[in-house]
């Protein structure tokens, strides 16, 4: 099968071409076993926010305390 691929990082695609050549893979059967291999994986559905209640707590040190409303600030404006 033919594909054509678009927006494709090239420093990756670089990378993924000369591990394959070093295999003696083409491109398209280095892409046929990543592409089987990828699809075996479960993959998480919808956006991966749950991960957030994850992350630990930081403490900023003092005069911290409104640091989410000083970003808010600079980047969308407002008082």
């Amino acid at each position: 099968m033919d594909v054509t691929i678009r927006k494709v990082d090239e420093r990756a695609y670089r990378l993924f071409k000369a591990r394959a050549a070093e295999r003696g893979l083409n491109l398209g059967e280095a892409l046929s076993i990543a592409l089987q291999e990828w699809s075996k994986h479960e993959l998480p559905q919808g956006p991966r926010t749950e991960l957030l209640a994850h992350l630990p707590v930081f403490d900023w040190g003092t005069r911290s305390e409104s640091l989410s409303e000083d970003i808010d600030r600079i980047l969308y404006g407002g008082e």
